[in-house]
């Protein structure tokens, strides 16, 4: 498997496999599996803040040895996107308390009107006039 996602278009990962071993390894207890990536983009318009959604949901689930003080002020001192990072890190937070919510707010409207444009047909052509 390693390398394989370099030379095939069509790989994807055994997912369910590696959640598996993961579980039985670390124990049901000590493993959580939730879509970062996917509740980033919908929160954030991007997946990079799921990195620090991820750290906040660490952190609420008690896996980082620092405050939210402390996270919070490297964030600012990072000082990319650091609105963005601090709501990921909330989020993530929130995450871990009321999982359902948060995933809720991230599913994509069903009812959101189309951005599609109409153009108009192309077998009409502009008359040539000069």
């Amino acid at each position: 498997m390693p390398g394989e996602f370099t030379r095939n278009a069509d790989f994807s990962l055994p997912s369910e496999r590696l959640k598996r071993t993961i579980v039985a390894d670390a124990g049901a207890d000590k493993t959580h599996f939730i879509n970062a990536s996917g509740i980033a983009a919908a929160l954030f318009g991007q997946s990079i803040s799921a990195n620090m959604f991820m750290v906040g949901y660490a952190y609420q689930l008690g896996a980082i040895p620092l405050s939210a003080a402390a996270i919070e002020q490297a964030i600012a001192l990072n000082g990319e996107a650091v609105a963005m990072n601090r709501a990921a890190f909330h989020w993530g937070r929130r995450a871990v308390v009321d999982r359902a919510t948060v995933e809720n707010l991230a599913k994509p409207a069903t009812a959101i009107a189309s951005d599609a444009r109409t153009f108009p047909n192309p077998s009409r052509r502009r008359s040539s006039g000069g």
